[in-house]
């Protein structure tokens, strides 16, 4: 098994990008009271539906092409991210980390960064926790996040002072979904920008020629899902 990378080439000539979530929950129903109960019976996984622009150059096509054949269909992971949300609309930017252990099932962590204390993040801003496939989180940020601000608060029992917490302008709090699937531990690496995260195509790719001048290639499309293992 290799990781094939989607260069920044490819990820250029994307035209139409549909991500989606796949869901492996059950269902039951009693069929004296009518009741229902779900049960999730594994993580859910990305899912993403990739169309190649028509009109692209016989070299344009080849790099697409090459991309699609290295996976050999599911054999290898396919390394992509985004090429619409590159990086967060909220504004942060810079190396995060994370501040303290995530444990497995978390939907929210806490960052530190050196601009942390300036901007945040925007629901549907998109990170990866950890690198690697099986080892790594890819996630959505689900609810704003911005810093609080550096100050101080003491906490009084009637008349006596009986402790003072700070609060740091370079911590800031994320919540996201889906829940982590595995533990990540303190200052694990946060990656903001271009994202990674790791699927096996689905199926076999296909695309396209004109045999019109001005048409040389009529695209390409292909479908992924997430995977976890190598």
């Amino acid at each position: 098994m290799s990781v094939i990378t989607m260069s920044a080439t490819v990820a250029g000539l994307v035209v139409d990008w549909a991500p989606g979530q796949l869901r492996f929950d059950t269902m039951e129903r009693s069929d004296s009271t009518g009741d229902e109960a779900s049960r999730l019976l594994a993580p859910p996984r990305w899912s993403q539906s990739v169309t190649f622009g028509e009109h692209r150059t016989l070299a344009e096509s080849g790099a697409i092409e090459a991309f699609l054949l290295q996976l050999r269909g599911g054999v290898n992971v396919a390394a992509i991210y985004d090429p619409i949300r590159t990086e967060p609309t909220g504004g942060i930017t810079g190396t995060l980390k994370l501040v303290g252990d995530v444990p497995a099932g978390a939907t929210s962590m806490v960052l530190t960064g050196a601009d942390v204390n300036a901007l945040g993040f925007d629901p549907g801003d998109m990170f990866t926790i950890g690198s690697g496939v099986g080892t790594s989180h890819h996630a959505k940020v689900v609810a704003d996040a911005d810093p609080s601000g550096s100050g101080g608060a003491f906490t009084w029992t009637g008349f006596t002072w009986t402790s003072f917490s700070w609060i740091d302008a370079n911590y800031i709090t994320v919540t996201f979904e889906p829940p982590t699937r595995r533990a990540f531990s303190q200052g694990t690496a946060v990656t903001i920008v271009k994202p990674l995260a790791y699927y096996r195509m689905q199926g076999a790719p296909r695309w396209k020629y004109s045999t019109q001048a001005y048409r040389r290639s009529g695209g390409a499309a292909a479908d992924f899902v997430e995977t976890f293992s190598a």
